[in-house]
C-alpha cells in the first residue's frame, strides 16, 4: 500500500511540476477600462502632453511650431519571479510629412525597438530572455524629431507579458510549517497503519 501512495504522490508532483513550465501570463493590459494610475506619464517637453486613452494606451505631446527632439512615454513597474520572459503587444504611430514619429518599447529602460509610424497596428513580440527575480520597469512611448505645430502620438494596445520557467522565492516560514506538519501526519498514520498490521 505504501509504494502505492508513493508513486502516486511522485505522478501528482510530475504533473505539478510540468504544469508549472507552461508559459504564464504574467501582465496583460487592454486598456479597455481606461489607463490606470500604475502607468506614470514622463516627457521631456514643457508644453501640453498625456495620454490618450479609450481602449488604448497613447502618449502623446501638442508640439509647438519648430519643435525638436521630443518623447513622451508611460511607464509601469511590475515585481517579477525569475524565469524567461515574452513581451507581446500591438503598437502604431502616426506617419508625419517633413518629421518622424515612432513608437518606442523599453524594457528596464533598455530599448528594444524605435521604429517609424506607418499609421496602422503592428503585432510585436519581444523575447526578454531570463530575467532575475524583483521589479522590472516596462515603458512605451512617442518620439518625434522636427515635429511642429500638431498632435503627435503613438498608440498601444494588447500588452501582455508571459513568463516560462518560473521560480519561485523561498517559502514563507509558515508554509514550511504547514509542510512539516504534513509530513508528520503522513509518517504518523503510516506508522500507526504497520503496528496495526503487525
Amino acid at each position: 500500500m505504501f509504494h502505492k501512495l508513493f508513486w502516486a504522490a511522485a505522478l501528482s508532483a510530475a504533473a505539478l511540476g510540468a504544469q508549472a513550465q507552461a508559459a504564464t501570463v504574467v501582465f496583460s493590459d487592454d486598456f479597455d477600462a481606461g489607463v490606470g494610475p500604475e502607468w506614470v506619464f514622463t516627457t521631456n517637453y514643457g508644453g501640453t502632453a498625456g495620454i490618450d486613452a479609450g481602449g488604448i494606451l497613447g502618449p502623446y505631446i501638442n508640439a509647438p511650431p519648430g519643435g525638436g527632439d521630443l518623447t513622451a512615454r508611460a511607464t509601469r513597474t511590475l515585481t517579477l519571479l525569475a524565469g524567461d520572459y515574452t513581451l507581446d503587444l500591438d503598437a502604431w504611430a502616426l506617419v508625419c510629412q517633413g518629421c518622424t514619429i515612432s513608437y518606442d518599447v523599453l524594457f528596464d529602460g533598455v530599448s528594444l525597438t524605435r521604429t517609424a509610424g506607418t499609421n496602422t497596428f503592428q503585432s510585436r513580440s519581444f523575447d526578454l530572455g531570463a530575467l532575475s527575480a524583483g521589479t522590472h520597469t516596462i515603458t512605451l512611448g512617442m518620439h518625434t524629431t522636427n515635429a511642429s505645430s500638431g498632435h503627435f502620438l503613438a498608440k498601444f494596445d494588447n500588452v501582455v507579458l508571459t513568463g516560462d520557467n518560473l521560480v519561485a522565492g523561498v517559502p514563507e516560514p509558515a508554509t514550511w510549517g504547514l509542510m512539516i506538519l504534513g509530513f508528520a501526519g503522513a509518517g504518523a498514520a503510516l506508522r500507526r497503519r504497520r503496528a496495526a498490521l503487525a
